[in-house]
């Protein structure tokens, strides 16, 4: 387990599409962002849960969104500042099928250089589920400030590393890790699938 990153879960968005918060929509018989925790105590020793003080885990720091309103890149920044490392592995609520060695596979790619590390899905950069530094926070407080909220616009303001989807399918060779819950029908579809095995 390393103390030297840390681990923070994005649980804060609106589920607008949804009838019901998905950070607490049932996986395994437990809610998805207790899964999630789990997920990332399992390689990392400090997990923060960006997403307001009622998302509080055992285990886990629960911070609010310093900045209302600003999607991911508010809780991005929010967990960043609340880390105590210079490195944090950053991941959705909302992946049930997120595999641990998709995170060990991230962890191994920081170098001290690159401030950003995400993996390329499907021909598309991933940045909900990637390795950020601090350094980046004052480039995030700037986005935030002029609204250019697409956490991807980051890439054109520091050093980044993008991990190759070869690279990515050796460790989950269906992508099934990417597969996300926006809505109900995704979540229905994602039991089905749990259950097809």
């Amino acid at each position: 387990m390393r103390d030297d990153v840390s681990g923070i879960v994005l649980a804060g968005g609106n589920s607008s599409r949804f009838k019901t918060d998905k950070a607490l929509l049932k996986w395994d018989g437990e809610p998805l962002l207790l899964r999630q925790v789990r997920l990332l105590k399992s390689l990392l020793e400090e997990v923060i849960v960006a997403g307001g003080k009622r998302r509080r885990v055992d285990g886990a720091i629960a911070v609010e969104d310093l900045i209302k309103g600003k999607g991911p890149l508010g809780g991005i920044h929010a967990g960043l500042k609340a880390s105590s490392n210079d490195y944090n592995l950053i991941i959705p609520c909302d992946l049930p099928f997120l595999r641990g060695e998709v995170l060990s596979m991230l962890l191994d790619e920081i170098d001290g250089r690159s401030w950003v590390i995400l993996p390329v899905v499907r021909g598309y950069v991933e940045p909900l589920v990637g390795v950020y530094h601090r350094g980046c926070l004052p480039h995030i407080e700037e986005l935030l400030k002029s609204d250019r909220l697409k956490v991807t616009e980051l890439l054109s303001l520091v050093p980044f590393k993008l991990i190759p989807e070869e690279r990515v399918l050796k460790v989950d060779p269906d992508l099934r890790s990417f597969f996300n819950l926006n809505t109900p029908r995704d979540y229905r579809r994602a039991l089905a699938m749990k259950g097809a095995g």
